[in-house]
């Protein structure tokens, strides 16, 4: 005699469970500002520079007219997803630790695509500006990593006409792992008892450092000045969704339901002024 099915393995727990782990997970996400679109191609106006500027009014009037030119840009969204099966077995039987292991396999599988997938479009921008350190942060004698955070903090305000300050230095591991030989940081890390128990390097030129290996995917020693929630948008044709369907539609009656969880989306890298990418941190 077989067990009773359990409700917990029903196919609207498990879309549940996939639901709320995506949420949970912090991704690249976090780069671009989410917005939803009702068409398979995301658009939006690009602001050129000014021509004109405010200055003193004469007698007889004569306010000065500024013109502001304007490019239309568009890029397609793509589709991506993945999809796991849960078996009559494992349904039939309460399997729940091995279902568990497939619904957390699936979800690190699509946020890792998905990650590299907005990394990759960041990265691969053109029009983000690049900025070489005068020596190596491996040169410890030779290096100022406080001047070039503060030469890419003025590029970017420059670039903004002082609309925005830069509030994060994204680093690698190698470089994160450099800057920690430097008087000013160690001075830092064993002089706050916070900083000591978290092993976080604490703010550097009143930005937030943060170590994460996605900045240098080919480990060349770059690092991204920026303000996270800036750079653009993730345009959202569809959102993270879950559908499921039944044996019948695999026709395999040893498969009880089949889970498939997809997005489609594009990475517009809308304000590529608002980030500096550092380069040469590394020999």
């Amino acid at each position: 005699m077989t067990s009773l099915p359990s409700p917990q393995l029903t196919p609207e727990v498990i879309m549940a469970q996939i639901k709320r782990r995506y949420v949970k997970v912090p991704t690249a996400r976090n780069m671009l500002t989410v917005e939803p679109i009702a068409a398979p191609t995301a658009t939006w106006i690009e602001e050129k520079d000014l021509d004109g500027k405010v200055n003193f009014i004469s007698g007889k009037g004569g306010f000065k007219k500024i013109y502001q030119n304007f490019q239309k840009k568009s890029i397609s969204t793509v589709p991506y997803g993945v999809q796991f099966d849960v078996t009559r077995d494992e349904f039939n039987f309460q399997q729940y630790v091995t279902v568990d292991d497939k619904i957390t396999s699936a979800i690190n599988e699509f946020n890792s695509f998905e990650n590299d997938y907005i990394w990759n479009s960041i990265l691969s921008n053109p029009d983000i500006p690049t900025l070489n350190v005068a020596a190596s942060w491996s040169d410890e004698t030779a290096a100022k990593p406080l001047k070039d955070l503060q030469q890419a903090k003025m590029a970017i305000k420059a670039a903004t006409k002082k609309r925005f300050s830069p509030t994060t230095v994204i680093v690698p591991s190698a470089v994160y792992s450099e800057l920690l030989d430097f008087d000013f940081v160690t001075n830092a890390l064993y002089n706050n008892r916070d900083v000591v128990a978290t092993g976080a390097i604490p703010a550097l030129n009143g930005m937030t450092i943060i170590e994460n290996d996605d900045v240098d995917p080919e480990g060349v020693g770059q690092a991204l000045v920026c303000i996270p929630g800036q750079l653009g948008k993730l345009m959202e044709t569809y959102p993270f969704t879950v559908v499921s369907s039944g044996w019948e539609a695999n026709q395999n009656p040893m498969i009880h339901s089949t889970y498939f969880m997809f997005a489609q989306t594009a990475a517009a890298i809308t304000h590529p002024e608002t980030a500096v990418l550092l380069e040469g941190l590394l020999d």
